[in-house]
């Protein structure tokens, strides 16, 4: 199952991104990453009109890194390689020709979450 769901309203071309990972919180891991890309990449493909991102967890909108995965592998270069893996995807979502919204009633943004919506 996809980390971050992509879903288009055929009528108005505006893209949702529902984004949830697996644990109590979203989290930021290589596939949610890859979802990501892969989700702006469709909305790129369907010519949206605008993306939307929300959670699907009451609670948590984005939480930073996961750190259960960062933990198998905390070495600098694969550090590095999340991170700038990262900043590519959320660059991808910059650049593209829509407006992207978040909307997170009530909930935490934490680290990179917090880049995102940034």
């Amino acid at each position: 199952m996809p980390e971050v769901r992509y879903q288009i309203n055929p009528d108005t071309k505006i893209a949702t991104f529902t984004i949830d990972t697996a644990g109590p919180v979203n989290t930021i891991g290589e596939k949610f990453i890859k979802d990501l890309t892969a989700a702006t990449e469709r909305a790129n493909q369907d010519n949206a009109s605008g993306v939307i991102l929300v959670s699907g967890k009451k609670k948590s909108f984005l939480d930073g890194a996961n750190l259960m995965e960062i933990m198998k592998d905390a070495s600098p270069f694969n550090l590095k390689h999340i991170v700038m893996k990262l900043q590519d995807s959320l660059a991808g979502l910059a650049k593209s020709p829509f407006p992207v919204a978040a909307v997170l009633p009530g909930q935490t943004a934490l680290g990179g979450g917090f880049e995102t919506l940034l």
